[in-house]
C-alpha cells in the first residue's frame, strides 16, 4: 500500500463529485461535445495540462520504473540518472546537462526503491497541493574536483559508492525554499461550466439566466436547440437552395438520401499512357 495513495483518493474524489453533479442534474452537456462552448473547452486544455503535470509527479516518486523512463527519455530535462561517486562529500555523476552545477535536485529512487515510501517522509494533504516533507534534496555544486558534482543534501542519506539514485529538478515541483519539502501540485477540477455544489434539481427552473451555464438540464438544452433549429427552418435557412446546408460535424444524422458515394461515382482511370516515360513527367 504506498504512502501516496491518499494522494490519488483526494484527486479522484475531487473528479467524482463533479461527475457525480453532472449526473444527477442532468448536465452532462458532454452528450454532443460538439455544441459545448469553445470557453469550456479551451479551459479544458489547461485543466488537463495540470492533470498530466501531477499524474507524472505522481508517478515519477512512486514507480521506480516510470521513474527510470522518463530519465533515459532524451526529451526529459526535469529527471536524471545520478551514480555515487563519494560519500563524503557526497559526489553524484548525474547523467543530464540539465541537472548541472547551480541546481537543487531532489532524489527520488535509491538502487531501484522509491524514498518516498519510506516512513520517515511525511505526506500533508492541503487545499491545492500534496507536501511531502523529509525527502533527501540538495544543491549540485561543481568543485575542484573533476569527478562528479557535489550534492550538498539537507537530509541525510545513507549512501555507498556505486548507489544508483534517480534525481528530479526541485524546481519542477514547487518554489518552496525549505531543505526538505517538495510540493505537487493538485490539478484543478471543472468550476467554468459544471454543477457547482449549491446547485439543486430546481435551480436552472428558478433562475435559468444564473444557471445556465452550471446546471442547465440536458433535456432543456436539447429542446432548446431544437426550438432553434425550427427557427431557422422556418426563416428558409436551413433551405439547401438558398442556403449551404447544415455540416454534420457530429455524425449523428445518417447520410442524406442522393449524397455520393463510392458505388454512385464514377472511378477515374489513372494508368499510366503506354506512350509515355518517367522521363517524360520529369
Amino acid at each position: 500500500m504506498s504512502r501516496l495513495r491518499r494522494a490519488y483518493l483526494e484527486i479522484e474524489a475531487a473528479a467524482q463529485a463533479v461527475w457525480r453533479r453532472r449526473v444527477a442534474l442532468h448536465a452532462s452537456d458532454l452528450v454532443r461535445f460538439g455544441r459545448t462552448s469553445r470557453a469550456w473547452r479551451d479551459r479544458q486544455v489547461e485543466i488537463r495540462e495540470k492533470d498530466l503535470r501531477c499524474a507524472a509527479q505522481l508517478d515519477a516518486l512512486v514507480d521506480p520504473l516510470v521513474a527510470r523512463d522518463m530519465a533515459v527519455a532524451a526529451g526529459t530535462r526535469e529527471v536524471a540518472l545520478a551514480t555515487v561517486v563519494a560519500v563524503d562529500p557526497i559526489r553524484l555523476r548525474v547523467r543530464s546537462r540539465s541537472l548541472r552545477d547551480g541546481v537543487t535536485v531532489v532524489a527520488l529512487h535509491q538502487n531501484g526503491a522509491p524514498l518516498v515510501e519510506r516512513p520517515s517522509v511525511g505526506l500533508t494533504v492541503q487545499r491545492g497541493s500534496f507536501k511531502l516533507s523529509r525527502m533527501h534534496l540538495g544543491e549540485l555544486v561543481a568543485d575542484d574536483d573533476p569527478d562528479g558534482l557535489r550534492w550538498d543534501v539537507g537530509e541525510p542519506l545513507d549512501l555507498a559508492v556505486g548507489d544508483e539514485l534517480i534525481v528530479a529538478d526541485r524546481a519542477w515541483f514547487d518554489s518552496l525554499r525549505s531543505s526538505h519539502e517538495i510540493k505537487v501540485e493538485r490539478p484543478p477540477v471543472d468550476t467554468f461550466g459544471a454543477p457547482r455544489p449549491g446547485c439543486t434539481p430546481e435551480s436552472y427552473a428558478e433562475d435559468p439566466e444564473r444557471h445556465r451555464w452550471c446546471c442547465r438540464p440536458h433535456e432543456a438544452a436539447e429542446a432548446e436547440w431544437a426550438d432553434e433549429l425550427a427557427r431557422r427552418r422556418e426563416d428558409g435557412e436551413l433551405n439547401p437552395q438558398v442556403w449551404s446546408p447544415v455540416l454534420d460535424e457530429d455524425q449523428f444524422d445518417t447520410v442524406a438520401e442522393g449524397s455520393p458515394t463510392s458505388d454512385t461515382v464514377a472511378v477515374v482511370d489513372a494508368s499510366v499512357p503506354e506512350e509515355l516515360t518517367i522521363d517524360d513527367l520529369d
